[in-house]
């Protein structure tokens, strides 16, 4: 058995120009794989090249995230809980068309790989429970839990069979210890800092975990001017709302 080293980044959301640093750096770095845990699409500008970039890299793994299974279902109209209009969605799927369908049609909604002896799972999110589906007939995933105690997340991944859960959705990072290890990476494509970011998972012969988590900057004055130049709709309130967690 060799030292592993996997990159995980997640919710790059049409960021283009975040995409090409976050690779970028994955490449430095020599990972041996790459996880993309959900959301390629939707916020940012460019959508298809988002998908173009990473159906293209070697290695890497494209997690199923709601926005991407709502383009794969036609779903424009925005789901309880969600943001995002209409008109967004449309703009979107319409820049994509239906080239993409067949690929994304293939994109897991679970992952959970076997690094000497650790089990370690890759996923958008906890899944949605019966009670979440009665609220919302289309729901995949839970409502979105800001800043959950361990305990919770020992509850909302209880189903999940691994030792260590990697997971985006909620565009703040967040981490916690419990039953299982939890990392939530954060937002990589809709973030308020001029980087891009992710988490490097390492894990040595003997399947001890180490999380080196990074932040690399990347052009985003020209990814939001992009938005006003290609009248993305709802810009404003994208640029307010999503590109200003932490």
């Amino acid at each position: 058995m060799k030292e592993v080293s996997i990159g995980i980044f997640s919710d790059i959301h049409g960021n283009l120009n975040a995409l090409r640093q976050v690779l970028k750096y994955f490449r430095s770095k020599n990972v041996d794989a790459v996880f993309h845990l959900g959301d390629v699409i939707c916020m940012g500008p460019r959508p298809a090249e988002c998908m173009d970039m990473l159906l293209c890299a070697t290695n890497l793994t494209c997690i199923l995230g709601n926005h991407d299974k709502d383009y794969l279902n036609d779903n424009t109209t925005p789901p309880l809980l969600s943001h995002v209009s209409r008109e967004h969605k449309e703009f979107t799927f319409n820049l994509l068309g239906e080239r993409y369908k067949d690929a994304v049609s293939r994109f897991p909604a679970l992952v959970v790989q076997n690094y000497n002896g650790l089990s370690v799972a890759f996923l958008h999110y906890a899944f949605a429970r019966p009670s979440d589906k009665q609220r919302d007939k289309r729901a995949v995933f839970r409502p979105i839990e800001f800043d959950p105690s361990t305990e919770k997340l020992d509850e909302m991944f209880a189903d999940i069979p691994a030792d260590m859960i990697f997971f985006g959705h909620q565009h703040s990072p967040c981490e916690g210890v419990g039953r299982k290890i939890y990392c939530n990476v954060g937002s990589a494509g809709c973030f308020k800092q001029s980087m891009t970011r992710g988490a490097i998972l390492h894990v040595d012969r003997e399947g001890n975990p180490t999380v080196e988590k990074f932040a690399v900057p990347y052009d985003r004055e020209a990814t939001l001017a992009e938005m006003d130049a290609l009248e993305v709709p709802s810009a404003d309130f994208i640029k307010e709302f999503y590109f200003s967690v932490d």
